[in-house]
């Protein structure tokens, strides 16, 4: 699989669990302090994941221009 593949993967399931936590929230299945825990949480494994692949092509670029 490729590497941009995969990471489209993971954003669109974080996306998906964000869909359904708020549904959670909206239908009182859930503790709202738990939920924006939760929530902040995958905000930042997005982030986390949209600065390593931002980072990675950096490298690349750099590597490139070195040649």
């Amino acid at each position: 699989m490729n590497f941009m593949k995969l990471i489209e993967n993971i954003l669109l399931k974080i996306k998906k669990f964000r869909k359904t936590q708020l549904r959670r929230i909206k239908n009182g299945e859930l503790s709202t302090r738990n939920s924006i825990l939760y929530l902040n949480f995958l905000t930042e494994t997005k982030n986390l994941i949209l600065n390593a692949v931002n980072l990675l092509k950096s490298q690349r670029d750099f590597i490139l221009e070195q040649k």
